[in-house]
């Protein structure tokens, strides 16, 4: 099907493109092993006009089951934006909000994952983003 239509495959193509580009895909699964790891990710955020100012992304975590993860945004400057602890039976969201209007809040953000407490599994957590500054 998409051999027979380029501009199909074209948008699926900038499509992923655009899901690839903030250097995770979405959503994300992997796992904290060995126990004292710390998984690291580079998230490349654009700052696109919003006529009120309100420009946000969120990052989520649902923890493995029976974990308890945090999950931490660090700006582009090194400073931390925000953190959330999932316990696994939900996700858990870290907001990031426009830094100021007119001014661009482009960047490369980076995300941390880590285990919180002596609780341990080689199973996935589930990592996503969404929105734009």
């Amino acid at each position: 099907m998409l051999q027979n239509n380029p501009e199909l495959k074209s948008q699926i193509d900038q499509l992923w493109n655009k899901f690839w580009s903030g250097g995770i895909s979405n959503p994300l699964s992997a796992n904290l092993v060995p126990a004292d790891d710390v998984d690291r990710y580079q998230l490349d955020i654009i700052d696109n006009p919003h006529l009120l100012c309100d420009g946000h992304f969120e990052v989520s975590l649902r923890a493995a089951a029976g974990t308890r993860q945090r999950v931490t945004v660090i700006d582009p400057d090194g400073a931390e934006a925000g953190s959330a602890i999932s316990d696994g039976s939900s996700s858990e969201t870290v907001v990031v909000t426009e830094g100021g209007c007119g001014a661009d809040d482009s960047g490369t953000f980076e995300v941390l994952i880590e285990s919180v407490g002596d609780s341990r599994s080689a199973d996935n957590y589930v990592l996503t983003t969404v929105g734009s500054l």
